[in-house]
């Protein structure tokens, strides 16, 4: 049971890897105009969570719409 165990974990283990592997080098740059987008939304109120679970198959990351939200309260305009 263990050394089963153990396969499972290591089996896990290669996919939260190979996951973050994908994750970092396969994401686009967003475009001016999904900033701007997003820009919209984060003035509507919407938070960064909220706007990745309104567009799951834009695959942006958390902490990219956290930064571009800041950005937009910050300073007033997404694109830098």
């Amino acid at each position: 049971m263990y050394i089963l165990l153990r396969h499972i974990d290591k089996i896990t283990l290669d996919m939260i890897i190979l996951w973050s592997f994908v994750n970092v080098f396969m994401m686009d740059k967003l475009s001016n105009e999904d900033k701007m987008h997003i820009q919209t939304l984060c003035e509507q109120g919407l938070g960064a969570k909220a706007i990745r679970a309104s567009y799951p198959d834009k695959n942006w990351s958390l902490s990219t719409l956290q930064t571009i939200c800041h950005r937009v309260d910050e300073m007033g305009s997404a694109v830098t």
